[in-house]
């Protein structure tokens, strides 16, 4: 047992602390001690004031749950331990709770209505910066993200991208609707990027070879599509005969194209290139449709119109065991010299040719050479 100071209603107040006190306890026996007689708890003066005589002037049992214990500027719970002691004197405070005001951190009257709307706004997404903008698209893949490396291709756009990325999204088939007018390694273009040099800044990765420029977004790019040399825009129009020694001669100015463009016209493009995707795939699968109706067609033709040989049978050699075989005539095959009579003697049990039924002397003919090669 040890000795604690506690400080109420401006009193100090000795009190023994035992090791397993805890602030209930520790109220109740002030209270019982007579120690809270002067409470600053105003709802106490009140209830003492509507029933002098019942109510004493100490706070009994049913007050005690409005005064609270503080230790250095802490609330302590009433059924935890009191902080016991040890080698130094320690102080506790006595304090009335503050009743009423919902103490659910609310409205406290001196805030504005413009502090409680943006209490409950949503959060506001941070601008991009413009400028960053600009410079990922020279920096990064526009389909995974990733830092641009050679070898780099670009769409019919003029938007960059990492090959490999854009190959294995092709193969897999994960291509996004938005980049669904690339239809295949066709419609790419392989680019050739000067790289930055490693003094320069740390951001820009790469620069016109014949100016130097950097390519940050800030200025213009082209890229001739035959040879997939990429220039600045102003060494294009300023010194086109150094472009044309790169190149490797002259070059038709349909050839150029802007990489990396902004603004609405990319739009206006892209949708372009989606519809004129959409109308190829519609007139390809239409050619489809119209070349397999006219095979059906012609099998249905064939197996309807047998034509007869000259003695009346119909000789027919089938290239199916399907349903739908496909038939032709013995004559469709006949060899060039040959006669019609000659031909068909081949597929008729008389081989007589007169149709008697009379075996021919000559039926044996392929069977006698074989037998007298053997004879002897």
């Amino acid at each position: 047992m040890t000795q604690v100071i506690i400080r109420f209603n401006g009193r100090n107040i000795a009190v023994d602390l035992h090791p397993f006190d805890t602030p209930a306890t520790l109220l109740e026996r002030l209270a019982s001690q007579n120690c809270l007689s002067h409470s600053a708890d105003p709802q106490i003066h009140h209830d003492e004031r509507l029933h002098p005589n019942t109510t004493p002037r100490y706070p009994n049992s049913n007050h005690l749950h409005r005064l609270r214990v503080v230790h250095q500027g802490r609330t302590l719970p009433p059924t935890s331990p009191l902080p016991f002691p040890t080698n130094s004197i320690h102080s506790l405070d006595i304090v009335p709770r503050l009743l009423g005001g919902g103490g659910d951190g609310g409205s406290t009257g001196a805030e504005s209505r413009s502090t409680y709307l943006e209490m409950y706004a949503g959060k506001k997404h941070a601008k991009v910066n413009p400028e960053e903008e600009r410079l990922a698209r020279w920096t990064n893949c526009n389909l995974s993200g990733l830092p641009l490396q050679p070898p780099c291709v670009c769409d019919p756009l003029g938007f960059l991208y990492n090959k490999e990325a854009l190959v294995s999204a092709l193969l897999a088939k994960t291509l996004p609707h938005s980049l669904s007018y690339i239809t295949g390694l066709k419609s790419l273009t392989d680019v050739k990027l000067e790289m930055a040099p490693i003094g320069g800044s740390s951001k820009v990765r790469f620069t016109c070879p014949v100016t130097g420029l950097e390519a940050n977004g800030k200025v213009k790019f082209v890229v001739i599509r035959t040879s997939g040399h990429v220039f600045s825009d102003k060494a294009v129009r300023e010194l086109k005969s150094i472009v044309e020694e790169m190149v490797g001669g002259p070059w038709s100015p349909d050839d150029d194209m802007v990489l990396n463009p902004s603004g609405e016209e990319v739009q206006g493009k892209r949708n372009a290139l989606l519809a004129q995707v959409a109308a190829e795939k519609a007139a390809k699968k239409s050619k489809k449709d119209k070349k397999r109706a006219k095979t059906k067609r012609n099998i249905d033709d064939d197996d309807h119109g047998d034509i007869a040989d000259d003695d009346g049978r119909t000789n027919i050699i089938s290239t199916n065991n399907n349903n739908n075989k496909k038939k032709l005539k013995s004559e469709h095959m006949m060899p060039a010299g040959a006669t019609s009579e000659v031909w068909n003697s081949l597929f008729k049990k008389d081989n007589d040719g007169k149709g008697t039924g009379k075996k021919n002397h000559n039926d044996d003919f392929l069977n006698r050479g074989t037998g007298v090669r053997y004879m002897g």
